[in-house]
């Protein structure tokens, strides 16, 4: 055994040496490949937005495209617009519950399709004090807004406080608050341009100090900064107001201003008095203000934790569900991703970022800063060695980066470079390889000099969109690259798992052909190996040790992960009693029926009275004839403990071919290549039971009693083999013999009867009168004239068709066996065909 292992050892180490050689070609490939664009999009039909759009959505399960414009610009437009498309390109119904004047980023949460949307601060780029931005969660499909927090909370009616708050997340200063007696106000009041004065205000509701106020060409976050009449608001705008007019419909909404432990304080009075009110808290503040008018683009994780590029604060954020920062590992992250403008996430949880990595702001004249970084979902950065780290450089982004979409099922990348005419997208395969470069190159048009484009992605079509700002809409990008199919799958069932591309998930049944694939082998418990059986473009990881494998699928390809885990198995059988016990390495062996290479095994048989223990054994246990039996398992393996009675002989019966073998006594039927069982001892009648097709051949090791039929004296234990052999296939039916010739003519026969007269002939014709004679004497009567001579034999008949065809001669079946020591035995079958047929077979095989 340690001699054994010292070998598969040895092997190893070479087969290591050789895989290094691969995995350098494979490297030395990768380089050349890395530069070849394969992925292929044609251009779609854009989707109109109507002003320059500053963000673009996907909703991944229901397909549908949400695209948005802030409508704040220099000058500014006024509201925003919020538009809804599905996956055809066809615009939907969208009207959020309340409406939101400048919706700028948006973000989709994966798990429930919830929509995200930014609501932008209005500042102008010359302001140094804009409102700070909100975040604000609606229901699928441009539903309601959804309440980000729960609870209950005390009342006072005239008081701004709440007491015994309980809640299911803390409120957050910024959020808007509802419940009874928790006043919001609405009505209408006259607006003049350049003024911060509302007029002849009217309406329901209380209006309060800290309220936070929406209306017609009112800027985002706005509140009530004073109230000095009953028909008068003074507004804490930054800028001045956009419009004017006459009865402007406003509302104004209750904020939390501060909260603490239990208690909160609103910016609004409470109307009543009342323990256990229910409450609720809405939109959330994101902390910072986005200058330059273009927002971060949000990403969301399967948790609902949002992922912020706080652009105008120059870090990057983490927030929960519920609008508390998060404030732990990395984050918030404020160092190389100064002026983000997009996130997004893979299905890792990994983070990437686009950033211009220092303060100086993004613009079509200053792009050059901006490159792209990868960070773990904790915010910490992956190792330093490239422009997103070693695990993945993808080469050349050290600039121009500007936004960044990721596509959770295939791993790959979509980068957008530059901006307004000159933005074009790339795209990179997981691990770095450039897939496509120059998507949309000339289509895009000059716009808003402070507006970036955004990006996004449906993961099931691999249809790509990005915000035109120029041309005012959607750009539509189809993938029509041809695809190719694709299996990875360990050796054994359950030793582990192959996932591709860092997804976390089993591979794709096909990817786009080019794509660039990363097969990555996952222990389950057992040591990886090398990858092996590798077909097409994955032939280049076999005999990689490593534990991922890079490739460029350009052809059907398949490959497996051999992991150093072998099958085990134990079966118990018998008439008889005992007690099997099997460990692996002095311990109990695994239940699921693996057990990694190396693993010593050892099995205890113990019969009960008046039983007897056989044992038996293949692969690593072949040796394996009595208990206890110990060995190091090294591939896989069956063990089998058979319990026999006194009284009851072990009788195992072989069968070559396909048939069945029963017993008499009953004790033993056989359907499969090999069986055993116990029968009572003495003589003992085997009956062969051919399968349709199959014709019985003979018996080894039993005497023939029958034409199916054996007899045996079964003692302590005995043999015997049945042979079923395939019947042959019927012959063609033979072409017809030629004619044979005629016959000679045979004897006369005797002269038959006379045959009955036949009918008198007809009459003849009278002759001519002749001339009158002289009347002569009349002469006497002359005789009868003779009987003419037979006629001549007519024509022999055709000859008549050929009969049947005879029986076909007998087959001749003749076997001989050499033993090969106790259980081994070869047959040689010789199969005569009729003398002169010149057709003869010979069968062979072992037992």
């Amino acid at each position: 055994m340690n001699h054994r292992k010292h070998l598969t050892r040895r092997s190893r180490v070479r087969r290591g040496a050789l895989s290094l050689a691969i995995a350098a070609t494979a490297l030395f490939a990768l380089a050349f490949a890395a530069s070849a664009q394969a992925i292929t999009y044609s251009v779609g039909t854009p989707l109109p937005v109507g002003q320059p759009p500053t963000s673009v959505a996907v909703n991944q399960s229901t397909g549908d495209v949400y695209a948005s414009a802030s409508g704040v610009q220099t000058p500014i437009l006024g509201p925003g617009i919020l538009k809804r498309f599905n996956s055809a390109g066809a615009e939907q119904p969208c009207a959020l519950n309340p409406t939101i004047e400048h919706p700028a980023g948006l973000g989709v949460n994966p798990t429930t399709g919830d929509l995200l949307v930014v609501n932008l601060s209005s500042g102008s780029p010359a302001a140094t004090a804009a409102p700070a931005t909100e975040l604000r969660t609606f229901a699928a499909a441009c539903g309601s807004e959804l309440a980000v927090t729960t609870g209950t909370a005390d009342t006072t009616s005239g008081s701004a406080e709440l007491t015994n708050v309980a809640t299911n997340h803390p409120l957050q200063p910024g959020q808007a608050i509802e419940g009874p007696g928790i006043p919001d106000a609405t009505g209408t009041a006259d607006l003049s341009e350049n003024s911060e004065v509302l007029t002849n205000v009217s309406g329901t509701g209380t209006f309060a100090v800290g309220q936070r106020v929406t209306g017609t060409s009112i800027p985002a976050n706005t509140t009530i900064a004073a109230i000095p009449s009953a028909t008068e608001l003074v507004l804490s705008a930054a800028v001045s107001f956009g419009g004017s007019g006459t009865g402007v419909p406003i509302a104004a909404r209750t904020t939390v201003a501060s909260a603490s432990g239990s208690g909160a304080t609103l910016s609004n009075p409470a109307e009543a008095s009342a323990a256990g009110v229910a409450i609720a808290a809405t939109s959330w503040r994101l902390e910072g203000s986005l200058g330059n008018f273009t927002p971060g683009q949000p990403a969301v994780n399967s948790a609902g934790q949002v992922f912020w590029p706080n652009r105008q604060g120059n870090k990057f954020q983490k927030f929960t569900p519920w609008g508390e920062e998060i404030v732990e590992g990395g984050f918030p992250v404020t160092t190389n991703v100064k002026r983000g403008v997009a996130a997004a996430i893979d299905a890792k949880g990994n983070v990437f970022v686009t950033s211009s990595g220092t303060s100086t702001s993004y613009s079509c004249t200053n792009t050059t800063a901006g490159n792209l970084k990868k960070l773990h979902a904790d915010g910490t950065e992956f190792s330093v060695g490239g422009p997103i780290g070693a695990e993945s450089v993808f080469a050349g982004l050290t600039s121009n980066v500007t936004t960044v979409a990721v596509d959770k099922r295939t791993g790959n990348v979509y980068v957008g470079r530059n901006c307004q005419a000159n933005f074009v997208i790339e795209v990179y395969g997981p691990g770095g390889g450039k897939l496509a470069e120059g998507i949309g190159s000339s289509l895009f048009a000059a716009g808003v000099l402070v507006y970036v484009n955004q990006l996004a992605v449906n993961e099931t079509t691999g249809t790509l969109y990005a915000t035109d700002a120029g041309n005012q809409n959607v750009q539509v990008f189809n993938d029509t690259s041809a695809k190719e199919s694709f299996s990875a799958s360990p050796v054994t069932a359950d030793s582990g798992e192959v996932q591709c591309n860092g997804t976390g998930q089993s591979c794709l049944t096909s990817y786009d052909k080019g794509q660039e694939v990363i097969v990555e082998a996952v222990e389950a418990g057992f040591p990886f190996k090398e990858w092996n059986g590798g077909t097409g473009s994955a032939a280049a990881c076999n005999g990689s040790t490593a534990k991922t494998c890079t490739f460029f699928l350009e052809e059907g390809s398949s490959i497996k992960a051999d992991f150093d885990a072998h099958a085990l198995a134990l079966t118990e059988s018998g008439r008889g009693s005992g007690t099997t016990t099997l460990e692996c390495d002095a311990g109990p062996c695994p239940a699921s029926g693996l057990a990694a290479g190396g693993t010593h095994v050892k099995l205890t048989a113990a019969a009960g009275s008046g039983s007897e223990a056989k044992v038996s054994g293949t692969g690593s246990a072949a040796s394996c004839t009595a208990s206890p039996c110990e060995f190091d398992l090294e591939e896989d393996t069956t063990l089998r403990v058979i319990y026999k009675r006194e009284g009851l002989g072990f009788l195992t019966v072989w069968t070559n071919g396909h048939g069945t073998v029963t017993s008499d006594p009953t004790g033993l039927t056989c359907t499969g290549e090999e069986c055993s069982g116990e029968v009572e001892e003495g003589a003992v009648e085997l009956t062969a039971h051919p399968e349709p097709g199959y014709s019985f051949g003979g018996w080894i090791g039993c005497k023939h009693s029958g034409a199916e039929k054996c007899t045996l004296v079964l003692g302590e234990e005995a043999e015997a083999t049945a042979i079923f052999v395939k019947d042959g296939e019927k012959g063609d039916t033979g072409s017809q013999g030629p004619t044979g010739n005629t016959g000679p003519q045979g004897p006369a026969g005797d002269t038959g009867a006379t045959g009955a007269t036949g009918a008198t002939g007809a009459t003849g014709a009278a002759g001519a009168t002749g001339p009158t004679g002289p009347t002569g004497p009349t002469g006497p009567k002359g005789d009868a004239g003779a009987k003419g001579d037979t006629g001549s034999q007519g024509p022999t008949g055709a000859t008549g068709p050929q009969g049947p065809q005879g029986p076909a001669g007998k087959v001749k079946v003749t076997c001989k066996v050499k033993y090969q020591g106790k259980k081994k035995a070869k047959v040689t079958c010789t199969v005569k065909y009729p003398k002169g047929s010149g057709q003869a077979r010979r069968l062979k095989w072992s037992l």
